[in-house]
């Protein structure tokens, strides 16, 4: 008796080891599973943040350069009142 009173708690240890492990493993498994999707995420968010800021980036280059064309012909007008203002 005393000895399947044993092999019923060895039997039951092994059992607890057993789930222990398989739920150890399926934690794992989750836990990368969780990782890898959010590396997914970020490496998405990553790059939507490189094509937006490239956006904004060409359209500063081109506001600075309408600026610049603009106000080139602002300074050849005043420059055309001085020296008609200075010839007269």
């Amino acid at each position: 008796m005393y000895e399947q009173e044993s092999n019923i708690r060895i039997a039951y240890e092994n059992y607890g080891n057993t789930v222990t492990s398989l739920m150890e493993k399926a934690g794992s498994a989750q836990m990368q599973a969780a990782n890898e999707h959010l590396r997914i995420k970020s490496e998405a968010i990553e790059k939507e943040v490189n094509k937006i800021m490239s956006e904004m980036g060409n359209a500063l280059a081109k506001i600075t350069g309408t600026f610049t064309h603009d106000y080139e012909k602002l300074v050849d007008k005043m420059n055309e009142i001085v020296k008609y203002k200075n010839a007269a």
